[in-house]
């Protein structure tokens, strides 16, 4: 197995039924790759969406999924994303939950 580059930018959310964005659709003019991803949803689901507009909620049936983790109440799961990801211009990230203490965390580099 090939090691992964951590990524230069970081950010981290406990989104408690919260939209929480990360990258801003504005800010991506040549693409983003997420290089390390993980989550701990701990009794809920946290979601991350790459879209061209924020979700409303955890459940925007609009909206755009590319990393969800489930968990069961009570009960701490790591969920980490098995590659990188490639996210097109022009869209933005946002970590969402239904869950008051789920939280994500994640680096990514900026392409040109």
């Amino acid at each position: 197995m090939e090691p992964v580059p951590i990524g230069k930018h970081f950010g981290g959310a406990v989104p408690g039924n919260t939209v929480v964005q990360i990258v801003a659709a504005a800010d991506n003019v040549g693409g983003v790759i997420i290089r390390t991803l993980r989550s701990d949803p701990f009794g809920g689901a946290v979601i991350l969406y790459a879209s061209k507009t924020a979700p409303v909620s955890h459940a925007d049936p609009l909206a755009q999924p590319v990393f969800v983790a489930n968990g069961t109440t009570g009960t701490s799961v790591e969920a980490v994303a098995p590659y990188p990801l490639l996210v097109p211009p022009g869209y933005g990230l946002w970590a969402t939950s239904n869950t008051s203490v789920g939280s994500m965390s994640m680096s990514w580099d900026f392409l040109s």
